[in-house]
């Protein structure tokens, strides 16, 4: 996932806050950062929304866990950020697209890889 996070990277750069996509599959949590270092640990269940819908987690700050389609189950978290609420939410709205695309392209690659 060495593209994501040169996006993460750069996007934490210019927005002064966090981001990271835990994916989980066969049981496994996996996790992609901004800076290559996980956080405090993955969202609980409580905090993993379905695609599409976000919920508030203010664990060490106020974070916001969304949901994101793709061939796993992947929650992208957004946060912590000492600005309002709202830019969280549009944080959110600009990464998920990206996060799914990305997620969709590395699948298809390891399907043709298997080929």
């Amino acid at each position: 996932m060495t593209e994501l996070r040169t996006v993460f990277a750069a996007f934490r750069e210019s927005m002064r806050c966090r981001v990271a996509l835990w994916t989980a599959g066969d049981g496994e949590i996996v996790i992609d950062t901004d800076d290559g270092e996980p956080p405090d640990g993955p969202p609980p269940a409580s905090v993993r929304p379905p695609v599409g819908t976000s919920v508030e987690w203010k664990k060490g700050g106020e974070r916001v866990v969304i949901g994101v389609a793709g061939p796993a189950r992947a929650w992208l978290v957004v946060g912590p950020h000492k600005g309002a609420r709202a830019a969280l939410d549009n944080y959110a709205a600009f990464l998920v697209p990206i996060c799914a695309h990305y997620l969709h392209t590395v699948a298809e690659v390891e399907h043709a890889a298997r080929e």
